[in-house]
Order: structure tokens, then C-alpha cells, then sequence
């Protein structure tokens, strides 16, 4: 069973199910019985799983592999740390995981979410709102305006109170040591990379580059 970044518990239940034909709900309750994460208690990698393996025996192995790897990364990376760090890092690394698939970018979006939290900003990050049911949904506008959850951290200040779904040990361990880097803003590119600046008046300009960017190519394929 492969289990991708980003992916929800309801998505993991949903292949599960195929495979163990298996009630998708019972594994679902099954999750929650052995992992206190509403989302990613089970981290994004492959999974051999026994062809004749209980879907509660399949749930409790992967939860319990993912809960081994995040203590091995956790004692690896940090001095000291407690179960609510755990949790937080977690957290972080799941938005960190919805923010770019680059493993080069991990550590630098990493200090961004740092960064702001040291200052007392609001993250404002268009991942967190990609929770639940709108775990791959586009962030509109009016998303933004409308969504009155904790998700919302361009209401809110601090993390989101649970994590946004699956993530990998790559973004696990940027979550735990981000780049030594001043970035407190960033913007995707239009190859889907980042710019990275710690700097507001530059980010808006960095922002205005990019639509200039995409205003060209729309009248170069638009003829």
C-alpha cells in the first residue's frame, strides 16, 4: 500500500478498503483507535502489508511504523523534546509537505513558518486550508474571507490545531531544522519553485514579477 504525501486518513481508508475489502469506515475508527492525530498519524511512504492482514492489524502496523520513524527523526534531530513538540512538528511538516514537493525548498519554507511564529505573525499560508474535506481543493479568495476554522491562518495567529494530512520524513525532519535563513515571505514561481525573501516591499515585487511572467505566456499561447 502506498501511502502519498498530502493524503487524508479518508483517502488512506479509501485504499485500504479496495485491497482488504474492508468496511472503509471501520478502518477509519480504527485509525482513531490507535492514533491520537486526527491527520497524519501515518506518515507518506510504502507499506508491505501480509495479502490476508485485518484491516485494524494493517491500521495498527502502519501507525505504529510511522510512530517508530517520527521518535528516530525526533532523537536524531532534536536536543530534547516532549509529545506536544512532537505534535507541533508534525503540524509543521504537514503544511510544509502542502507547500512544495521539492525537498531542496523544505527547509527554507520551514524558516518562513518559524520565522513568522518567533515574530508573532500570522502564517497566512493557503496550505492550511487545505484540510479535510478541502484537502486538495484550490484556496480562493473567498475561502479565505469565508472560512471561520482555526485552519485559517490568515485570521488566525499560531499553527492549525491538528495536521493537514500525510507528510514525509523529509518534511518531518525541515519541520524540526529549518534553514538558518531570515525569509519571512515567499511566492511560487512559475515553474512551481519558490522565492524566498525576508523582506515585504521585495516580496510584492517579487509577486508582480511573477504575473508579469504569467501575463506573457497567456498572450504568447492566447493569439
Amino acid at each position: 500500500v502506498v501511502v502519498y504525501s498530502g493524503d487524508t486518513i479518508e483517502e488512506i481508508a479509501t485504499k485500504l478498503s479496495k485491497v482488504l475489502k474492508r468496511d472503509k469506515n471501520k478502518i477509519i475508527q480504527s485509525y482513531y483507535n490507535c492514533s491520537n492525530l486526527v491527520e497524519g498519524g501515518i506518515i507518506a511512504r510504502y507499506y508491505k502489508l501480509p495479502y490476508n492482514i485485518s484491516a485494524r492489524s494493517a491500521i495498527g502496523y502502519m501507525v505504529w511504523k510511522s510512530n517508530k520513524e517520527i521518535q528516530d527523526i525526533a532523537y536524531n534531530n532534536l536536543e530534547k523534546f516532549t509529545q506536544k513538540d512532537i505534535k507541533k512538528y508534525i503540524i509543521i511538516a504537514s503544511i510544509i509537505q502542502k507547500e512544495t514537493w521539492k525537498k531542496e525548498e523544505m527547509s527554507l519554507v520551514s524558516a518562513v513558518i518559524h520565522n513568522r511564529l518567533k515574530k508573532g505573525m500570522k502564517l497566512q499560508c493557503d496550505a492550511t486550508l487545505n484540510y479535510g474535506p478541502y484537502s486538495h481543493k484550490i484556496v480562493t479568495p473567498q475561502r479565505i474571507r469565508s472560512d471561520t476554522s482555526r485552519f485559517n491562518t490568515y485570521k488566525y495567529k499560531g499553527l492549525p490545531p491538528e495536521p493537514l494530512g500525510s507528510f514525509t520524513k523529509e518534511a518531518l525532519i525541515a519541520a524540526m531544522k529549518p534553514a538558518n535563513e531570515p525569509h519571512l515571505y515567499f511566492v511560487q514561481d512559475i515553474d512551481e519553485s519558490h522565492i524566498f525573501t525576508s523582506d515585504y516591499k521585495e516580496h510584492l515585487k517579487n509577486i508582480q514579477k511573477i504575473k508579469a511572467k504569467r501575463a506573457k505566456i497567456k498572450k504568447l499561447f492566447c493569439k
